[in-house]
């Protein structure tokens, strides 16, 4: 994958690393006997943050099975040239309204970080997340999905991503939406989850 622009045997190292290793374990142990789908992007209205919320939503009201045992993990990092406001409050207030709907005392059902991350969160996320669910509607390159798998554990690594995620086309293992058709993403979603239950440890 290095000749796009990351480099796998940085991922090696930092998974080897007791801080790593040491916050994996923290993570683990927060969302032990949850399934966790996560995303990481840009706080910007092309990346469709709100549009997997939506989904997010979607999948708790029709599937009661999600409730209190999924968790959607979602990184937003500012870049202060691209942040609108009414994108921010949108995304704040769906958060709220998930939370609000289906949270209780000891479930949070969304995880809401609209902050950078260091290298050793975002490895040790990756390494926690049971999917990657990217839902932009226009997109460049993003590595994102290529560090995802470089930094899975073995029996994770699932892709969920838009047909306009830049390396879409070249992930061939990776399951692509339209990031428009909330309906498509809540069924590839629960498809995804139901398929890795299914699998042997």
């Amino acid at each position: 994958v290095s000749h796009i622009g990351i480099d796998p045997t940085r991922f090696t190292r930092a998974l080897q690393s007791d801080e790593v290793q040491q916050r994996v374990s923290e993570l683990e142990n927060q969302y032990s006997g949850k399934s966790v789908i996560g995303g990481v992007d840009d706080l910007d209205q092309l990346k469709g943050i709100s549009l997997k919320l939506m989904a997010f939503e979607t999948l708790l009201d029709s599937y009661r099975v999600y409730r209190n045992n999924l968790v959607f993990i979602q990184v937003a990092i500012p870049k202060k040239a691209r942040v609108k406001n009414f994108v921010q409050k949108e995304i704040r207030r769906l958060v709220d309204r998930i939370n609000t709907k289906y949270g209780s005392d000891n479930y949070r059902p969304v995880v809401y970080i609209e902050k950078d991350i260091s290298f050793v969160e975002r490895v040790a996320l990756f390494r926690t997340f049971d999917l990657l669910l990217l839902t932009p509607i226009r997109d460049g390159l993003n590595l994102i999905p290529y560090e995802y798998i470089a930094a899975a554990s073995t029996g994770k690594g699932q892709l969920i991503l838009s047909e306009f995620t830049g390396c879409s086309r070249a992930l061939s293992g990776a399951a692509r939406i339209n990031p428009w058709n909330i309906e498509e993403i809540v069924q590839r979603i629960d498809s995804t989850l139901q398929e890795m239950q299914a699998k042997p440890d």
